[in-house]
């Protein structure tokens, strides 16, 4: 995983690999759905331009998306594909 990512580019790589869209809130919330529509939780992501923390990123953002850290990490640099990651939450 890289040293730091800014919290636009962690909303684009959440918009592509859970192909949900984030809306224009005080903090921008996306909702995370199976496959079949059905609703498993909710992600939040600052509105800032700036490096998020990476405790941030650990605690806050991987807990959200429902993944491991070793998934979180392939999530953030692009390995794992949307599929893999509606994989994911279609077995929750």
């Amino acid at each position: 995983m890289k040293g730091e990512y800014k919290a636009l580019d962690v909303r684009g790589i959440c918009e592509k690999k859970a192909e949900t869209k984030f809306g224009a809130t005080k903090e921008h919330q996306a909702v995370l759905r199976k496959r079949d529509g059905t609703k498993v939780g909710k992600v939040t992501v600052s509105k800032g331009r700036n490096p998020i923390k990476r405790k941030t990123l650990h605690d806050g953002i991987r807990n959200q998306l429902r993944l491991t850290k070793e998934q979180f990490e392939r999530f953030l640099d692009c390995s794992m594909t949307p599929d893999e990651y509606l994989d994911i939450l279609d077995q929750l």
